[in-house]
């Protein structure tokens, strides 16, 4: 030890540190008692509202939504905070892709000294989950009062694919001070379960930065491919239904017919009592009518192609020029941002008659199933939706029926009618009079706050 001790004592200074009259003195007793604190900046805004939504996933459908809604309510002249939803799967910020934080990161990055509103948009798994995420611990500790203001402050935005809304959901939503869903149809599932306050928001656009919006005139060629081009974009799932779109396909079409089915999917987990994508084709090859149409291996590579891979966003949209029909055989959708798109570029629609594409369907495209004369179903018990949740039954005979009926555009145009109805510009007028009447006196606060657009 005393070894030790002398071997440390040739690195010892000769003088403390805490010696002498340099930097390096004792500080006084009236030095010690001033406290030091790092100079603070104040916030970029006043008042903001706080948007906190999963907002960061490039690939997301409804990540994508989030960052197209909240650059229409700052660009509506509101100030405006970006904050980021956790879901089970999620990638961190600093993760993010940099084309998202290009399009909204400076709304991250802007802070604000107060928040009398916030929009939570989200998908509503169960009513334990919809109250973490508008009242987290901190604010159910506090006490019952501050809680329900919590509450009071926040306008909840959600999709919606099913007839029914759980009785606590509803009585989660109920505390909020408004609900937001993405169109009429979701505010009647809502009225008629319970809900109060609810209205419909649409999914707003850009059409500079779509490249969708790209492919049709004005801004791109009114030429369209020859053939029935069919195409469809989503996951494999029993609510996407494409096990149905395959077999109706096969069943309809021969392959010497101009008419081809391009499927960009990727399977999402292992369901019950639904096939994979390899069973679906083995299966529906086997079926005698499917053989007696000539199909066999050989033909249906020629005429069908099943993507399973990601596919960066410029071979995506290539999907768009390249076809003519998008098909969106759903028994139930959301907003459905690909069938938005396949619009946008020019090409006609089949759609199920019963969700998103509803309010942005034009007259020329052909419906599968329709309110009033076509049935409901009960949706696939892997959901774990409410008992007595139900969705459009939409067949396979169905589906085949419309993709017989369908025809290409006879040129490609972007839809006249959609800026003014899904624009960034009247949505997010649409959002900031609903914030206005809901929340006067914070309405006022918000505007002279100023934003950064």
């Amino acid at each position: 030890m005393t070894e030790l001790v002398g071997q440390l004592e040739k690195f010892q200074s000769p003088t403390g540190v805490l010696d002498g009259d340099g930097a390096g003195q004792a500080p006084t007793e009236e030095e010690l008692a001033r406290p030091i604190v790092a100079p603070g900046t104040d916030a970029l805004l006043p008042y903001a509202i706080e948007y906190q939504a999963p907002w960061d996933v490039l690939e997301d459908g409804l990540a994508r939504h989030s960052r197209q809604q909240v650059r229409a309510l700052s660009k509506a002249g509101l100030p405006v905070v970006l904050r980021r939803l956790n879901r089970p799967k999620f990638v961190m910020e600093d993760e993010a892709s940099p084309i998202v934080t290009q399009a909204v990161g400076y709304l991250r990055d802007t802070s604000a000294g107060s928040i009398p509103v916030a929009i939570r948009q989200l998908v509503i798994h169960n009513a334990s989950y919809l109250e973490s995420v508008i009242a987290p611990a901190g604010a159910r500790l506090s006490g019952f009062g501050n809680e329900m203001k919590v509450y009071q402050s926040t306008i909840v935005y959600t999709p919606w694919e099913r007839t029914t809304v759980a009785p606590d959901v509803v009585d989660v939503l109920n505390r909020c001070a408004e609900v937001w869903v993405h169109g009429e149809w979701v505010v009647e599932i809502f009225k008629k379960a319970g809900v109060e306050n609810v209205y419909a928001i649409p999914a707003p656009y850009d059409p500079d930065t779509n490249p969708a919006c790209q492919i049709a005139a004005p801004r791109g060629s009114e030429r369209v491919p020859e053939g029935k081009r069919f195409y469809a974009i989503g996951k494999w799932e029993p609510r996407k239904n494409y096990d149905a779109l395959l077999g109706a396909f096969l069943l309809e079409f021969s392959p010497t017919e101009k008419a081809s089915l391009f499927l960009k999917t990727h399977e999402w987990g292992a369901w019950e009592n639904y096939p994979t994508v390899d069973e679906s084709v083995s299966r529906w090859l086997l079926q005698p009518a499917v053989v007696a149409k000539g199909w066999n291996l050989e033909s249906f590579g020629r005429r069908v192609r099943i993507v399973s891979k990601k596919l960066p966003e410029e071979q995506i949209t290539k999907l768009h020029r390249d076809n003519n029909i998008y098909v969106s055989c759903s028994h139930a959708e959301g907003w459905d941002l690909p069938a938005f798109d396949a619009r946008c570029a020019g090409n006609r629609l089949v759609y199920t008659g019963w969700g998103g594409p509803v309010d942005f369907a034009g007259a020329e495209d052909e419906p599968i199933w329709k309110p009033g004369t076509s049935t409901m179903e009960f949706v696939h018990p892997g959901y774990g939706w409410e008992q007595g949740a139900h969705w459009a039954a939409c067949s396979v005979f169905g589906i085949a029926a419309a993709l017989r009926r369908a025809s290409a555009p006879p040129r490609r145009v972007h839809p006249r009618e959609f800026y003014q109805k899904f624009g960034l510009a009247p949505v997010g007028a649409a959002m900031a009079a609903r914030i206005k009447e809901r929340f006067p006196e914070a309405y006022e606060k918000l505007v002279k706050a100023g934003g950064f657009g």
